[in-house]
């Protein structure tokens, strides 16, 4: 299990997820000042971040995730041309 989390917050970190946000994804609370003033529960920012992760994982086997929102398709697989 901690290879996954470790793998998961590695991949956020690639994909352009903050690092405060990448350790909401992971279940790691905030602490001393952030954990009493701010009880705000970054759900749609952990969202976000996850289906940036899931878009990375899609491009790594070969496949596209669908297109949702703004978010446009590139031409080509980006993995396949490393």
């Amino acid at each position: 299990m901690h290879d996954i989390r470790r793998t998961v917050r590695t991949g956020l970190s690639i994909t352009g997820a903050t690092p405060f946000i990448a350790e909401q994804v992971i279940g790691h609370r905030q602490s001393g000042v952030h954990a009493v003033y701010d009880l705000h529960k970054y759900d749609h920012e952990k969202r976000d971040a996850l289906l940036k992760w899931e878009a990375h994982l899609l491009r790594i086997v070969g496949e596209t995730p669908e297109p949702t929102g703004n978010v446009v398709p590139l031409a080509g697989n980006v993995a396949r041309r490393r």
